[in-house]
């Protein structure tokens, strides 16, 4: 399903039909495979829907996803300037057993450059 939403969304072999990549996305995510609903986040930021967006990295995170709690971190940098939040995501993410050396990387980065940023606590 994954491999159909793909082909879809990034006209792999077949017109770029954002409903027929929703589709099979969707019927991935029913899996509650971890991949499957960061493809579906994927979709949901390819098409501009941030809230779907957020939603989606939301449920990859609750399930274990390094990938996605730094690609929340990030969101809440760029749109929505909760530095309290990113601190805590990016915090949440240096102490996990599983990042791959990129995402501990990044993170590290980005945490060092919020001291830089001028963000408010909601």
């Amino acid at each position: 399903m994954i491999y159909l939403g793909d082909s879809y969304l990034y006209r792999q072999g077949t017109i770029v039909d954002y409903g027929q990549a929703a589709l099979y996305y969707h019927e991935a995510e029913k899996t509650n495979q971890i991949e499957a609903i960061l493809k579906l986040a994927d979709f949901y930021k390819a098409v501009r829907e941030f809230s779907l967006y957020k939603h989606y990295l939301q449920k990859a995170r609750l399930q274990g996803s390094d990938k996605a709690t730094l690609l929340l971190a990030k969101l809440y940098v760029i749109i929505l300037k909760e530095k309290y939040y990113v601190k805590e995501l990016l915090t949440e993410l240096l102490a996990s057993s599983t990042p791959t050396m990129d995402i501990i990387f990044e993170a590290e980065q980005m945490y060092t450059q919020l001291s830089l940023i001028k963000l408010t606590k909601k």
